[in-house]
C-alpha cells in the first residue's frame, strides 16, 4: 500500500464518518484503522494488537502497547513512529497487526 492510497483510504474513511454522522447520527462510525493505514503526521491511541505473543512482546518492549497515545512521523518500511518521545521503526509487517484510533 502506497502513502497515497493511504491517504486516500483515510479521507474516504473520514468522510464516510462525517457523512454518517449528519445523516444518522446513531449507525455505528468506523472508528479503528490499522497503524499502516494512517498517513505521517497523524496521531492516534493503541486499541488491540493482533499478533502472536512473540511479536506483540517486541512491540511491547519498544513501548507500543494498548492505551498508548503515538504519532506516525513518517509512513513506509520501516514505518516511524513517536512514542513516549522517542521515535521507533515498526515494520509494515508488524505494524499491520496493531489497530489504532485516531485522535
Amino acid at each position: 500500500m502506497t502513502i497515497g492510497s493511504t491517504t486516500n483510504s483515510l479521507v474516504a474513511t473520514l468522510r464516510i464518518r462525517k457523512k454518517v454522522m449528519n445523516e444518522a447520527p446513531m449507525m455505528p462510525v468506523p472508528t479503528h484503522l490499522y497503524l499502516n493505514e494512517i498517513p505521517s503526521g497523524a496521531h492516534a491511541v493503541v486499541h488491540r494488537i493482533e499478533a502472536a505473543d512473540e511479536a506483540m512482546h517486541r512491540l511491547m518492549a519498544m513501548g507500543l502497547c494498548v492505551g498508548r497515545e503515538l504519532e506516525v512521523v513518517r509512513q513506509g518500511n520501516p514505518l516511524i513512529l513517536r512514542i513516549l518521545g522517542a521515535r521507533i521503526g515498526v515494520s509494515s509487517r508488524l505494524a499491520r497487526h496493531v489497530v489504532v484510533t485516531l485522535s
